[in-house]
């Protein structure tokens, strides 16, 4: 019987069929690799591997643009107190300065680099204070709302808003001695704080107690907990590979082990291994149990402030100040504190040290990150820093150190 043309065709189109099978498939396999590949060079997370090979992470070069005297400045600050950590400078949303010194892990003689992890203590409370203004805009709650709505026993809760926790001036406060030294759950934490809560007259006070109450309003008002809250609002709309919590970051690489050196009265910065409890990590939700490095921390920083996570107007109601005060001094709002050209955040925990200065347009920041304690309070010689940079110490000459 003669075959028709179609007949004829069904082999050659079959073979055309069969080779395009296969070319998907290769190329579905070499995308996964490669994906897989970027993944290991770029992500802070550990990898897994069967092999359990240490994962790579990309390291950028340092950026110096700044005048071999304004370099030189600096170099002496970090000198005369002793730094061990990472700076990065931005000046006109232009990073001119990125550097590292001393070790990340001194007893692996790890060096630090410009990638390397650090906890951020109290900056943290910033980032708890932009997600109680998300929850505000969506309705979830207040900033008027009485605390006692959220913790009904809480010692006059029927006169303290949430605005005066946010901004510390609710008369709450806690004694160093009643610290709880045991890891509870957060619901057992509230009730451990409440009990042993102490109140005084409403001025600011700086007590990290009214945040750590602040997360329980957070997950009372949304129904999520704080930390799928800081995935889903900020690490992963800005793709934060560097940031997360620190009861996750045991097999993190590139992380930096915290240094005490100055209660020993040593110049060796890494004479004493910050051993941090258990239960200190567990206590600190909301206002300093997370990691970050300097990259991840201003862009995070720069995006809260300068409207792409937050309408202006929400910016301006979350850190609003008394202008008379903020010229005298600086006031504290919105978990920063406000002076009358940039934002100033700090936080200290177990050899840990992170001072950010940022600019009220986010274009202009200084973050520095140590893990040992510098000679004197950071946020001093780090305003500094800032100031001598701003001041026109820049050059468009480049030079740049790639990192091992």
């Amino acid at each position: 019987m003669k075959k028709t043309s179609q007949q004829k065709s069904w082999p050659l189109f079959a073979a055309i069929g069969a080779v395009c099978v296969i070319f998907i498939i290769a190329a579905f396999v070499m995308t996964m690799r490669q994906n897989r590949s970027e993944k290991q060079l770029t992500s802070s997370e550990p990898v897994s591997s069967s092999k359990k090979k240490a994962s790579t992470i990309k390291i950028p070069p340092e950026i110096n643009y700044l005048t071999p005297q304004c370099r030189q400045q600096i170099t002496e600050i970090f000198d005369q107190e002793g730094i061990s950590g990472s700076i990065l400078a931005v000046k006109n949303s232009r990073i001119v300065y990125a550097h590292a010194q001393g070790f990340a892990n001194a007893q692996k003689q790890t060096k630090n680099n410009v990638a390397t992890l650090y906890q951020i203590g109290s900056v943290q409370k910033s980032i708890t204070a932009y997600l109680l203004t998300k929850a505000q805009m969506a309705k979830q709650l207040s900033f008027s709302d009485k605390i006692s709505q959220y913790f009904p026993d809480i010692p006059n809760g029927n006169n303290v808003t949430l605005r005066e926790m946010i901004d510390m001036t609710s008369g709450y406060y806690f004694n160093d001695a009643d610290t709880p030294q045991e890891v509870m759950s957060k619901k057992e934490y509230y009730q451990y704080y409440i009990d042993h809560l102490q109140v005084g007259p409403k001025r600011w006070n700086y007590q990290a107690v009214n945040y750590n109450l602040l997360v329980g309003v957070l997950e009372q008002a949304t129904g999520q907990s704080y930390e799928q809250l800081v995935k889903k609002q900020l690490i992963e709309p800005l793709n934060l590979k560097c940031t997360g919590f620190v009861q996750n970051w045991n097999n993190t690489p590139n992380k930096a082990t915290g240094y005490f050196h100055n209660r020993l009265n040593t110049d060796d910065l890494y004479a004493d291994v910050a051993k941090q409890p258990k239960a200190s990590i567990a206590r600190e939700f909301g206002t300093g149990n997370m990691y970050s490095n300097i990259y991840d921390m201003y862009t995070l920083e720069r995006a809260i402030i300068d409207g792409q996570l937050l309408p202006l107007d929400q910016v301006a109601m979350l850190h609003k100040t008394d202008p008379e005060v903020v010229k005298k001094k600086r006031q504290y709002a919105g978990g920063m504190y406000v002076y009358p050209n940039y934002y100033l955040s700090h936080g200290m925990v177990y050899g840990y040290d992170t001072t950010l200065i940022l600019s009220k347009d986010g274009k202009n920041a200084v973050i520095l990150m140590l893990n040992s304690y510098p000679k004197q309070y950071a946020p001093n010689f780090v305003t500094r820093i800032y100031d001598m940079i701003m001041q026109n110490n820049t050059t468009t000459r480049v030079e740049q150190k790639t990192q091992n």
